[in-house]
């Protein structure tokens, strides 16, 4: 979570520890235990302290301090029951994002206006360089729903979907999106905030 976006990843283990824990790492901790992972397919063991956790990769040890206090209690901050549910293939997507994002950057940045109709997503945004402006087919009827979104926030979402298909969970102009794995065998979800767009 940055205040922007939230992520969740759930893994369900093959049998149960009958213990349960609760600890908050800092995501740069975490970054680290990726690295060491991409040159290791061994398991990962864990040893948690009162203020610190050691992660234990093969021969490599990673301790990491512990933050204190509770994570944020994101079952009360992520959307349930969204009225507006479509589909859309996570490659065409991204393409069509990623089309519309390229006028987009830290020096010009600007939303990328999304109008969801029935079996299209419309995307445009402007900058002072110019415009540019996308279609991509979803499946359903997204109801004329109109809402802005930061380009980069919705191409990181995309890029880190697990399955082909995406599912987008909408609810108004002004609440977030949440972008599921079609394929429920993925306990995830990704949320994005909306960007405040002016009229027309």
């Amino acid at each position: 979570v940055d205040g922007f976006r939230l992520a969740r990843r759930t893994y369900h283990l093959d049998a149960s520890t009958g213990r349960n824990l609760s600890f908050v790492v800092p995501a740069a901790g975490l970054k680290e235990v990726e690295k060491i992972l991409t040159d290791s397919d061994e398991d990962v063991g864990f040893t948690l302290g009162t203020k610190h956790i050691l992660f234990q990769i093969g021969s490599a040890t990673l301790v990491c301090r512990l933050l204190e206090g509770d994570f944020l209690d994101w079952r009360r901050v992520v959307p349930t029951n969204c009225p507006i549910k479509l589909v859309a293939h996570v490659s065409d997507l991204a393409s069509s994002i990623e089309r519309v994002g390229l006028i987009v950057s830290e020096k010009y940045k600007s939303p990328v206006r999304c109008v969801f109709s029935n079996q299209v997503l419309q995307m445009r945004t402007s900058t002072t360089i110019g415009a540019a402006e996308d279609r991509c087919a979803i499946a359903g009827d997204g109801k004329e729903l109109e809402i802005g979104f930061n380009v980069r926030y919705l191409a990181d979402a995309l890029r880190v979907i697990p399955s082909e298909e995406v599912t987008l969970e909408l609810t108004n102009g002004l609440s977030p999106i949440v972008l599921t794995p079609a394929e429920e065998k993925y306990d995830y979800s990704y949320m994005v905030l909306p960007v405040r767009i002016k009229n027309g």
